[in-house]
């Protein structure tokens, strides 16, 4: 990795989806974006963020903007005007946090313990695992119990150190003092925060006060899903309840906007969405409390009740797309999966691409299409998706049945994301490797391997390549960086 002026900075984006359009789109970042995007990076270590803030400090100062009249330091709390701030100033007093953090963190203190908490992978909620007298003994008490972590269980370690006894906030009230710091498995830093421990004049120093806009590709309806690795900030779930860890929502809007003519500090960086409520399972709620750059396309197949998202997707994208009534039934379908065979009585009277979507594949053949009904919306041609594809790559041989064929590295990846937009789960990628010359357009399929591997989308591969010595460069790759069934 290359630091100073050729360092990466799009690769802070927590979105692997928003990362490869701002890759796309060879978007220029400012100081106070790569500010942020470092800050509020969970996916990339902290010894590697902090290497990153440090590069910053090698660049031309420039100034950044405060809205939110708490964090003025220039004129009364109450003032309607922004401010202007040193964008090393504030970058030094990060850095400087989060060492000091670490440093408290570390420092065995009477009055205080250390408690060990466990979030094992597929789960959504850490469980206490046991307390310690001092840092160095939580380590150890952790490795004890994970040695190696063989089984590849863990997902993500919380070390918390507590205070026995509380401290007074800025209001008086005596609240509870704590330092939490999440590591990965192997124990690398990831994330550490603090409540009351920080000198009060250290409240200045922070992401939180500036309001950040990036361009992203996803629009009103699209289905989306929180990034998974919000674990290491201790976020299951990205909402602030009622909300199933991983479940798709969609979109409805999102703010700021490219004029930044909403809000005034990252608490208004947010997207308005539709989702499942996890206690009244089939009852779609609204929430505004989903960062936008944590999100990406849900690359799951939609099954049950969740195929009713498409649909509503559609209504927010046309309005005119699917009538209430159409809405209405649908939404009772995929609720009362109980009175499934009554349901599908009554949906003969809906136009044919909604009775089309709630067929499995092979009912999906026999139907006989309304002859009167013409799409007349590129999104109504979406009903017409599978919930899921299998890819065949190869310049000669024909696709089996039930398989894409492309027939270059180029061609497969504008396949990919077609169908990754529209939330269509890529089963299968089924490989050649000498394209011939179809390698003109990408390279070979090892190249379409490489791109699979930096954005970081595993999908099976599958190859049936004659070329021995392709295979083995193609399988070496994919047995170094594909993670296990498990993990996938």
């Amino acid at each position: 990795m290359e630091y100073g002026e050729k360092m990466d900075y799009i690769r802070f984006v927590n979105s692997r989806d928003i990362r490869e359009y701002l890759y796309e789109k060879k978007y220029c970042l400012s100081g106070e974006q790569k500010l942020f995007l470092i800050d509020k990076c969970y996916r990339i270590p902290l010894e590697e963020r902090l290497i990153a803030l440090d590069s910053l400090l090698a660049a031309p100062d420039e100034m950044v903007t405060i809205r939110h009249p708490d964090f003025f330091k220039k004129q009364a709390k109450d003032g309607d005007k922004n401010e202007l701030e040193s964008l090393h100033e504030l970058t030094k007093g990060i850095v400087e946090n989060y060492r000091t953090l670490i440093k408290i963190l570390k420092t065995e203190e009477p009055e205080s313990y250390y408690e060990i908490s466990i979030l094992e992978k597929g789960r959504s909620e850490f469980y206490s695992s046991a307390r310690f007298p001092s840092f160095d003994a939580a380590i150890k008490g952790y490795q004890q119990e994970y040695p190696d972590d063989n089984d590849n269980s863990v997902a993500v370690v919380q070390l918390s150190k507590y205070y026995f006894s509380g401290t007074k906030d800025q209001r008086g009230n005596i609240v509870d003092k704590y330092v939490k710091a999440f590591f990965d498995s192997d124990l690398k830093l990831m994330h550490i925060y603090d409540n009351e421990c920080l000198p009060q004049e250290r409240f200045f120093y922070t992401t939180d006060k500036l309001l950040i806009y990036l361009p992203m590709p996803f629009r009103r309806g699209d289905i989306l899903v929180n990034s998974k690795d919000c674990v290491y900030t201790g976020n299951t779930t990205g909402f602030n309840c009622d909300y199933e860890a991983e479940a798709p929502f969609v979109a409805d809007s999102f703010y700021p906007d490219k004029n930044i003519s909403f809000g005034v500090d990252c608490s208004d960086i947010f997207c308005n969405c539709f989702y499942f409520d996890k206690f009244s399972q089939y009852h779609l709620t609204s929430e505004v409390n989903v960062h936008n750059y944590d999100l990406e396309y849900y690359r799951k197949p939609l099954s049950g009740k969740e195929r009713f998202l498409r649909i509503y997707g559609m209504k927010l994208r046309n309005e005119s797309s699917v009538s209430d009534e159409e809405l209405l039934l649908a939404s009772e379908y995929c609720r009362t999966l109980e009175i499934q065979k009554e349901l599908k009585k009554q949906m003969s009277w809906l136009y044919s691409g909604v009775e089309y979507y709630f067929h499995d594949d092979k009912g999906k053949d026999n139907m006989v299409y309304d002859r009167f009904f013409e799409p007349k919306d590129d999104d109504l041609q979406l009903m017409y998706l599978n919930d899921s594809i299998k890819i065949w790559l190869d310049d000669e041989r024909v696709a089996p049945d039930g398989y894409i064929h492309c027939h270059s590295v180029n061609e497969t990846i504008n396949t990919i994301q077609f169908y990754e937009k529209y939330s269509v789960a890529i089963e299968e990628l089924n490989l050649d490797h000498d394209l011939g010359v179809y390698a003109k357009d990408g390279g070979d399929a090892i190249k379409l391997i490489d791109w699979l591997c930096m954005r970081e989308t595993f999908y099976k591969i599958v190859l049936h390549t004659a070329n021995p010595v392709g295979r083995a460069n193609m399988q070496r790759t994919i047995d170094r960086y594909w993670p296990s069934d498990e993990e996938a």
